[in-house]
């Protein structure tokens, strides 16, 4: 037992919290045991039987808790050992200054996470640690038993940090937590708390184990090793993988589409006017501790600590639109309210303005409010997007100061730096922290927002990198780290030939999508590669409205006549000619066309999503048979990326993603206008069928 409590007394350990924390190398933290005589012992220090934990280089937040795992009970006279009811000595004993047992309550006891072995359940303890039930050291505690040569400080501590699970009272606690807890007493950056002797967890920013018997009846830690924010956690959380459009010029079912699910990825397939949702999770500090130019122990004295003032989200992505009113924020949970900044040079100028926002939660639906006046409680963000599709987002993280009437302003002078009108109300709170830490010292930022793939996805992979910084009190700035998703569009090459494999010219393709009820998809044409290969692209359904809208203002713009006959067959007249050249610019198909008119009759078609397309000529080469519909599966396409470009092998002849469709030659013309051999198979059956009919009939009449 003596090495256990040396082993636990020596040194604390470092238990990861939270994944946020310790980016940077962390020393060990230390622990130094002090006696009440000790000159380095805090004032105050009892002698009433209890002892004091100290915490040096405390966070300024506070909210540092004990909690008493095992129960020491002590004499304060040499003799005797403590013994049970029996008589015999306790297990376990230490005959030092003081006798110590050491024992825990039996009703906590009973809400451990548990074990069947045998059919009984037993509560899980770490091993080498087990319960004495025949002993009760102290009415309602059992007493403990220790095998030294099994347990140590970090099997304790990782039975502490045991999610005790189910669905009870204690769901969602740590098995420390179900043991009375000791609130720390915050003088600046040290804590302390007066609590009997035992073994004790202290929530520390890394975690702590200490034992404290009365002949060590103070204790101090260390809290702060290096301590900075960590680095962002970034995710596509709605993507159109198993999701619809609700565009049905673009996909044909009509659905809603659900960025309500909560399936994390960091890479994604898309295509190009896509809209994915991504998720920024951020764990704040309301501190920073960092050491010391030139420290080279782990002294409080070698740390600095400082707060932090605001918190900077940018995100500048590649081949992705971000949507700035789709973003929904929230601190701690709770959605925060947006700043809209005036323009007071603009004409005529603008004031500021604020909103708040909700979020449906099923649907992923941001509703954008106009509020009133400005939140009461300072907490607000600010969002930015500038003409290169950056998105900067700033949280404020103190409060602001009100501004008064300066009395020292000399009316006399002009207003300046030096002679300001009106100064700070500091009394106000103005610094002060609008978010509190929780127990373990972080507040979660999340940032949600939908963002469209653009066409800058079919010559490189989307990436959508955020980076995280925050500004001190003087005013410095400080990169925390940063995250990032991918979005990967593909391409295929159609080549058109016939039956012996040479290009054919002249024909026209439609693609539609497979997965979506075989909906047309629009598509752009992009270049001619000087190979005399055509590019063509996936077009999103703003640009395909665009597309639309222009063609009918020209329609709407051009000018009619009258036929100058009105009284032919068809004539119309010019508002008739209009609303036709309306109409049809409203329903061409010219959209939808990938026209294969070069001497190589080959198109690469990019920005696809990774999923199956089905080809359908709608144009045949004169002289040639209808091709029929083609079904390019997802395993043939490529991706749209820096190392496969439009000459790799994969596109080229004989390469995965290169589609031969085949026109094998025949005596239908579809491009004359002429209906091919079918209808003379028509007539002559219909003649067939007549001189048989006109044959029986003359025989029955000859019968007669």
């Amino acid at each position: 037992m003596k090495k256990f409590l040396a082993l636990l007394i020596a040194a604390m350990l470092v238990l990861s919290t939270v994944a946020a924390f310790a980016t940077a190398p962390s020393p060990t933290p230390t622990m130094t045991a002090y006696s009440t005589a000790n000159a380095n012992a805090p004032a105050g220090s009892t002698t009433d039987g209890k002892g004091k934990l100290v915490i040096t280089n405390a966070d300024p937040d506070g909210g540092y808790k004990a909690y008493e795992i095992f129960h020491a009970s002590y004499k304060t006279s040499p003799d005797p050992l403590p013994t049970d009811a029996n008589g015999n000595v306790i297990p376990n004993t230490v005959n030092d200054q003081y006798k110590i047992a050491y024992s825990i309550d039996k009703n906590i006891l009973g809400q451990l996470p548990t074990q069947n072995v045998s059919g009984v359940d037993y509560p899980i303890l770490p091993d080498g640690v087990t319960v004495n039930r025949n002993i009760e050291v102290e009415p309602g505690y059992y007493g403990i038993e220790i095998d030294d040569t099994k347990v140590d400080a970090a099997k304790m501590l990782a039975w502490l940090q045991t999610d005790i699970g189910g669905s009870g009272a204690n769901a969602g606690k740590k098995v420390y937590q179900l043991f009375p807890e000791h609130t720390f007493t915050q003088d600046g950056e040290t804590a302390y708390v007066d609590v009997v002797p035992g073994y004790y967890y202290v929530n520390t920013a890394l975690g702590s184990a200490v034992m404290l018997d009365s002949a060590l009846d103070s204790a101090y830690i260390v809290d702060k090793s290096p301590t900075v924010p960590g680095d962002p956690d970034k995710n596509i959380t709605g993507e159109p993988d198993d999701e619809t459009r609700t565009d049905a010029n673009k996909y044909a079912d009509g659905t809603t589409q659900n960025f309500g699910g909560t399936t994390e990825k960091t890479a994604n397939d898309a295509a190009v006017g896509d809209i994915e949702e991504f998720t920024i999770d951020y764990n704040a500090l309301n501190f920073i501790t960092t050491k010391k130019a030139g420290a080279t122990t782990n002294t409080p004295e070698d740390y600095i600590t400082e707060s932090i003032e605001q918190y900077v989200f940018t995100d500048a992505p590649t081949g992705l639109d971000i949507d700035i009113d789709s973003l929904y924020v929230t601190v701690d949970g709770t959605a925060l309210p947006r700043l809209e900044k005036g323009d007071a040079t603009a004409t005529p100028p603008t004031e500021d303005a604020w909103y708040s926002f909700t979020r449906d939660a099923s649907t992923g639906e941001v509703t954008k409010t106009a509020m009133a006046a400005a939140p009461t409680d300072g907490k607000y963000y600010t969002v930015e997007k500038d003409t290169n599709g950056k998105m900067t987002i700033t949280v404020p993280w103190v409060k602001a100061p009100t501004m008064i009437p300066n009395p020292a302003f000399n009316s006399s002078q002009p207003e300046s730096e030096s002679n300001p009108r009106l100064i700070a109300n500091d009394a106000a709170g103005a610094g002060e922290h609008l978010y509190t830490a929780g127990e373990d010292r972080v507040i979660p930022i999340k940032a949600i927002y939908k963002a469209a793939v653009t066409a800058d996805a079919i010559t490189k992979v989307a990436e959508n990198e955020v980076e995280v910084k925050f500004t001190n009190k003087q005013g410095q700035d400080q990169t925390t780290g940063s995250d990032k998703t991918t979005t990967t569009t593909y391409k295929f090459a159609l080549d058109k030939v016939d039956n012996n494999g040479a290009s054919l010219t002249g024909a026209t393709f439609q693609i539609k999508d497979a997965n979506k009820g075989n909906a047309l998809i629009p598509v752009k044409y992009v270049e001619t590669l000087t190979c005399g290969i055509k590019v063509h692209r996936v077009m999103s359904a703003d640009e395909l409205a665009a597309d639309i809208a222009a063609a009918v203002a020209a329609a709407e713009n051009a000018t009619y006549e009258d036929d100058t006959d009105m009284s032919a067959p068809g004539a119309q007249t010019a508002a008739q000619k209009k609303d036709a050249a309306i109409a049809a610019a409203q329903n061409s198909t010219s959209y939808y066309d990938i026209v294969l008119d070069t001497a190589e009759a080959k198109s690469i078609i990019k920005g696809l999503d990774k999923s199956d397309y089905v080809l359908s000529e709608t144009v045949v080469p004169d002289g040639y048979n209808r091709a029929a519909d083609t079904t390019v599966t997802a395993d043939k396409l490529t991706a749209c990326d820096a190392t496969h470009t439009d000459t790799h092998t994969d596109m080229i002849d004989g390469g995965k993603s290169n589609v031969d469709v085949i026109n094998k030659s025949g005596s239908e013309l579809p491009s004359t206008g002429g209906v091919g051999t079918t209808i003379f198979y028509i007539v002559g059956s219909m003649l067939v069928l007549g001189a048989a009919i006109l044959m029986v009939t003359k025989r029955r009449a000859s019968a007669r």
